[in-house]
């Protein structure tokens, strides 16, 4: 159970991680892109 549990843990960070470089990717290239117009 415990490995079970680390594995969880491990998923959910990666999700979590890819989440965040989503929300700060996504943001960023509306700024470019309405700054280079």
């Amino acid at each position: 159970t415990r490995v079970r549990i680390e594995q969880y843990d491990i998923d959910i960070l990666d999700v979590q991680e890819n989440m965040i470089k989503q929300v700060k990717v996504v943001p960023v290239k509306p700024l470019r892109e309405s700054v280079a117009e």
